[in-house]
């Protein structure tokens, strides 16, 4: 993955690397060169849009496109607990470094920074 510095924010040209959840959200976010992904113990449901209290994970495969900031997270599977959570394909801008996922009104969320790139 390369890491272009545009300023002071570093800007990452791929989303691929591992992803942790930055603050008090928890939960790590893994994006695969092969096109999946798995989002494991995250604080929040980003299909739902509420908060999860560590207990969301999913997977699925992942686009991005190279005129667009965005990775688009479509879901195969995914469950909150013990209860499964009907797939969608939420997605983030990632070129900073951050993936914000958040409920429409941005009251609740999740931020995934990069770790390793």
């Amino acid at each position: 993955m390369a890491l272009v510095l545009a300023g002071c924010a570093p800007q990452v040209s791929s989303p691929i690397g591992t992803w942790r959840a930055a603050g008090e959200d928890t939960g790590t976010l893994t994006v695969n060169e092969d096109g999946s992904f798995a989002m494991r113990g995250a604080s929040f449901n980003p299909i739902d849009d509420r908060d999860a209290d560590g207990d969301f994970s999913g997977y699925g495969t992942w686009d991005a496109y190279p005129d667009q900031p965005e990775i688009v997270l479509r879901f195969s599977e995914a469950s909150q607990g013990d209860h499964r959570v009907q797939p969608s394909s939420p997605s983030s801008d990632f070129r900073s470094g951050v993936m914000r996922f958040t409920d429409p009104d941005e009251t609740v969320g999740i931020e995934f920074r990069i770790e390793d790139y």
